[in-house]
């Protein structure tokens, strides 16, 4: 190959490094130009031919052989058609999850009504359903995304729309559903957003977490009762402030087995400094302030306390820890009468389990 021929080749050549030729086929079209490995562009096009058309001809065929509904074509094409609406969501069920037992499970469908909840045996096999679209006492429209079901109890919690806040955190209204009785009542007030709502066990009570409280519901009742009372910007109770949250998990509350503790992180952030953050995801920007430690700063203070639901007291764990130290995990014993609680010095270098 004489010099100009060499420069005409090495003008149309695609270069891109690959790690080894070895003994591929397509790798032998390589060479070595200005040191990096480089094919000309006319054994590019042959490889991509031999290799590619066939898939491509695939796709022709797949994507030529859909066939557009009058259904379809009436269905708005729009951004909140996309992202805020069921609209193109799949018919399938949804928020499937086992029920106490370990014999049936649960999930959310779409039955010829509208919105059905159902208990399956393991093999699939329909033992109930429950009509939500005909349930009276719902808000008009209330489309459940979640809820928490007792069977032997006879109560139903059922979530509504979620709402997401620039933190993370989710709340959501939530309605209590007797199924004997049909009668419905919102968990907490009407219209509040509640966070981290758990069934107790055998179904009796439901608890969550309201603008940093802990509250109590007797579902036979619908009586709610404080837990906690001093939660507000500085003082968390069942919940992690968002500096707290580097173990991952906002939940700071656990259901005891037996139904009648339950025991909770508090969290008190009042030293630490505030953060500002500029959030940029809104149409103008904001400038976001939350309790946040820079490294080696102090964080929130947290202890472990534990409320009885048959004396509507709480008591505080003593767990001999620096208050700079981490209290990351608590875990009740099946038996609902002992609570291990985790412990991490600050510098993760000891841990110890009380």
């Amino acid at each position: 190959m004489n010099a100009s021929t060499r420069e005409s080749s090495l003008n149309r050549t695609a270069s891109v490094e690959v790690p080894d030729k070895g003994n591929c086929l397509v790798c032998q079209g390589w060479g070595e130009v200005n040191g990096a490995l480089a094919m000309p562009l006319d054994t590019l096009s042959a490889v991509c031919t031999r290799f590619l058309r066939p898939f491509v001809w695939f796709l022709g065929i797949t994507v030529s052989s859909v066939q557009v509904t009058a259904e379809d074509a009436a269905r708005s094409l729009d951004l909140p058609t996309i992202f805020a609406s069921d609209t193109f969501a799949a018919d399938m069920p949804v928020a499937i999850k086992w029920l106490p037992g370990g014999t049936h499970y649960a999930q959310l469908a779409e039955g010829v009504s509208g919105q059905q909840l159902e208990r399956r045996t393991v093999a699939g096999e329909v033992a109930e359903v429950i009509e939500l679209s005909t349930v009276a006492g719902l808000p008009a429209g209330f489309r459940v995304s979640d809820y928490a079901w007792q069977p032997d109890a006879g109560i139903v919690l059922l979530q509504g729309p979620v709402e997401v806040d620039w933190m993370g955190y989710r709340r959501a209204p939530w309605y209590s559903f007797s199924i004997d009785s049909g009668e419905v009542r919102p968990l907490g007030e009407a219209g509040q957003l509640l966070e981290l709502v758990k069934l107790a066990p055998g179904g009796g009570h439901a608890g969550f977490v309201f603008e940093n409280n802990i509250y109590v519901s007797d579902l036979a009742s619908g009586k709610v009762s404080p837990v906690t009372a001093d939660g507000d910007e500085h003082i968390f109770n069942g919940v992690f402030d968002y500096g707290s949250t580097e173990f991952g998990p906002v939940d700071g509350w656990r259901w005891s087995p037996t139904g009648d503790h339950i025991a909770f992180w508090r969290l008190d952030a009042t030293e630490v400094p505030y953060y500002p953050l500029i959030d940029e995801l809104q149409k103008y920007s904001e400038v976001r302030t939350f309790h946040y430690p820079n490294t080696g700063e102090a964080h929130a203070i947290n202890e472990i306390r534990v409320f009885s639901i048959a004396t509507g007291k709480t008591q505080p764990i003593p767990t001999p820890h620096d208050p700079d130290d981490y209290l990351p995990e608590i875990t009740w014993n099946a038996a609902g009468d002992a609570l291990f609680i985790e412990h991490l010095t600050r510098d993760h270098k000891t841990f110890r389990l009380w």
